[in-house]
């Protein structure tokens, strides 16, 4: 029917991706009570990052640092977050540069710089303070005491900021807890910032630090070890989401806590959510870096990747003699270039809406001609919001069977609180992003430290069971002669991960990482030209189906294996699933997947495109349903998406279907629309007290009366 393709093509025109979309209300609206109008915003705020600008010698990254405050100032850009690295040398001369290019963009922008580790110096930091005091705020402000101007904390309308420099990471837990915990109550989001990582795919971020002991001295190492978990559960605890820079890349994950996650149920507004997001910024300089040390599954759960590399590091085959050369050539490709980023965060009353852009370059100087701003992640939630880890459909079989994670949609039931409710009911994570650990990461993860090793296994890495295969198979340094115990828990990227050598080193396997998505059904407050409140879905089609090696060169992941041994499988067909075989991450040649891509994701294979998120990239297909309110006939209603400022029909009403969902229906119509020449990209159906839609986007969603 014509009405679905307009209405497609008008999506595709308006660009209906949550990232994209505006606005909601605060969550305090009784139930079934409409409002008169839409109410209007009471707060705004839009957050630029800014990652490290250092330069090459005693310089900053001029060209990148103002092509980026040119981007910003483009879009209503209000305040810039600087995450440490402003300099590469430290020298007065590199601020006074960061100075000119800052205060061009001062009469529209509000800058909140921090130090990182490049602008760390022995005494005062005088230099420092006397240039940034220009720019920091003198009103709703409060420092950390003795660390004026480089620790400190600022509110503006329902945001508050908190930002940390590098050094006082080990010394701020009790000044950021007071400021957290005891911030204005009309605060709505907070936001962390400091330079180094929470947990990073170069270094491993303060996570790292924490096992190998490696931070500046003892007593720092003592008290970041003291505090971690304090961390890590005041951000869960208030919502927090935390951004970094340092590792030259960009990274998107969820940090869980004290290591585990849950779905919530959502009777009224919560952050029972147990984990809090952590953003790695990208690059603004003059180099990058590569995934060297990548996901840490105990830890956090990777959303998304991404890196552009001039060089590779070369491997020496000595080091490693069970790697071919097949793997050193497929480890020995880079991009020969490198990646800028801008991100922002758009915040409006309850609700956020993050958008992370990059582009290329060989020569900064051509970003400041023209620079293609590329949007290639995002995300969209609202203080009422239900969220789940849908792990991809690559999983072993085994994993999913004992119930340690889930590829699939399927969410518990989330409330609005006009008591609406909410869920996803099918849909498979089938389009997921691939990603490479560096050959030379494996290296440099080959610690000799007993204390170190035993911290990783606790903290960072799930200890599987190994069951050998050979007598020697525990020590066998090709990664993949070992069996697996499947009931136990696996570590996804690469089963065993590391064992002992006869040097009591760590013999590290290089990793292959399917990311994984953040699906969350979010409420916003009932509109005035709807009959519900509006439910926004998010994170599905947030992926494109690329693979790259650790220095971003891209691959195929219909064609191309992973590392050894970072999969398993059962040893016979139908077994016991008690004893798995490890093997290659398999390419995804069969069951049709070729086609799905191919269908969802037509130009992943174009590296000047491929990671583009545009509506030429589809989500996977799921089914959610949504209930019709009470006070309210469903004979009266039915299901909207929001297409810019407008309301309209996912389909005909004459296309709605009378019979209950069945899972065949996420790929084929109903019978009772077969005849009636409906198309099939969207489907709606209507039975008892609710309503079921197969549709393949995020999107705004609710009932609107016919």
């Amino acid at each position: 029917m014509a009405f679905q393709k307009t209405l497609c093509a008008t999506l595709i025109s308006a660009a209906l991706l949550v990232g994209c979309n505006s606005g909601s209300g605060n969550d305090t609206q009784s139930p079934n009570q409409p409002p008169d109008e839409t109410p209007e915003l009471q707060y705004s705020t839009k957050i630029g990052i800014l990652t490290d600008t250092q330069g090459g010698g005693d310089n900053v990254a001029v060209n990148q640092m103002e092509s980026i405050l040119d981007y910003y100032r483009e879009n209503d850009v209000d305040i810039v977050i600087a995450v440490g690295d402003l300099t590469n040398s430290n020298t007065e001369h590199e601020y006074e540069q960061w100075k000119a290019i800052a205060s061009q963009y001062t009469d529209q922008i509000t800058f909140l710089p921090l130090m990182g580790n490049h602008d760390r110096k022995p005494g005062d930091n005088y230099t420092w303070k006397r240039i940034m005091e220009e720019f920091i705020p003198r009103a709703n402000i409060n420092h950390m005491p003795g660390r004026e101007f480089q620790t400190y904390a600022y509110q503006h309308n329902n945001v508050l900021m908190v930002q940390i420099s590098d050094q006082d990471m080990p010394y701020a837990y009790e000044w950021a807890e007071e400021a957290i915990e005891q911030r204005d109550s009309k605060i709505s989001h907070v936001f962390v910032s400091t330079h180094s990582p929470f947990v990073g795919p170069y270094r491993g971020g303060v996570a790292m630090e924490r096992v190998t002991a490696r931070w500046n001295d003892q007593r720092e190492n003592d008290m970041l070890t003291r505090d971690f978990e304090s961390w890590r559960s005041l951000f869960t605890d208030n919502d927090v989401i935390f951004v970094s820079g340092h590792d030259h890349q960009y990274s998107r994950s969820v940090v869980w806590d004290n290591g585990a996650g849950m779905d919530t149920q959502s009777g009224e507004p919560s952050t029972n959510h147990r984990f809090f997001q952590h953003v790695v910024t990208g690059n603004a300089s003059e180099k990058g870096y590569y995934n060297r040390v990548g996901e840490f599954e105990r830890l956090q759960s990777m959303l998304m990747y991404k890196t552009r590399y001039i060089t590779p590091k070369t491997v020496d085959p000595s080091q490693r003699p069970e790697w071919t050369q097949d793997l050193l050539d497929r480890d020995s490709e880079a991009t020969g270039d490198l990646m800028v980023n801008a991100s922002w965060f758009n915040v409006t009353d309850n609700e956020i809406e993050y958008s992370a852009f990059y582009d290329t370059f060989t020569d900064s100087s051509d970003l400041l001609v023209s620079t293609d701003w590329k949007l290639f992640d995002r995300f969209t939630r609202t203080n009422n919001r239900c969220d789940k880890i849908v792990y991809p459909s690559s999983v072993p079989f085994t994993t999913e069977y004992y119930s340690a994670v889930d590829s699939k949609y399927r969410t518990v039931n989330c409330y609005s609180s006009q008591g609406v409710r909410a869920r996803i009911i099918d849909g498979q994570n089938d389009v997921f992003n691939r990603v490479d650990q560096a050959l030379d990461g494996a290296l440099w993860m080959g610690w000799s430290d007993p204390d170190a090793i035993a911290r990783m296994w606790e903290y960072m890495i799930v200890k599987p069971t190994i069951r050998s295969a050979s007598e020697d198979a525990i020590g066998n340094p090709s990664g993949e002669d070992f069996v697996v115990d499947g009931r136990s828990g696996l570590n996804l990227n690469h089963a065993h991960r590391f064992s002992i050598n006869q040097d009591n080193r760590m013999h590290w396997y290089p990793a292959t990482y399917d990311m994984k998505k953040l699906v969350s059904l979010n409420w916003a407050n009932q509109e005035e030209a709807t009959a519900s409140d509006v439910l926004i879905i998010n994170g599905i089609q947030s992926q494109t189906g690329t693979y790259i090696n650790a220095y971003g060169a891209e691959k195929d992941i219909t064609r191309e294996a992973g590392w050894p041994g970072t999969s398993a499988e059962d040893i016979e067909a139908g077994g016991d699933h008690k004893n798995l075989n490890a093997i290659a991450k398999r390419p995804l040649s069969d069951n049709g997947y070729p086609e799905i891509l191919k269908q969802k994701s037509p130009y992943r294979l174009d590296d000047s495109r491929s990671w583009i998120l545009d509506n030429s990239v589809r989500g996977d297909n799921y089914t959610f349903e949504i209930s019709v309110p009470k006070g309210e006939k469903a004979s009266n209603l039915q299901l909207a998406t929001k297409v810019g400022n407008e309301w309209k029909a996912l389909v005909e009403e004459t296309c709605i279907s009378e019979e209950s969902y069945k899972s065949e229906y996420l790929n084929s119509l109903p019978s009772d629309l077969v005849d009636k020449g409906c198309q099939n990209q969207w489907v709606v159906g209507q039975s008892g007290d609710s309503f079921w839609a197969r549709v393949d986007m995020d999107g705004r969603f609710a009932l609107i009366s016919k």
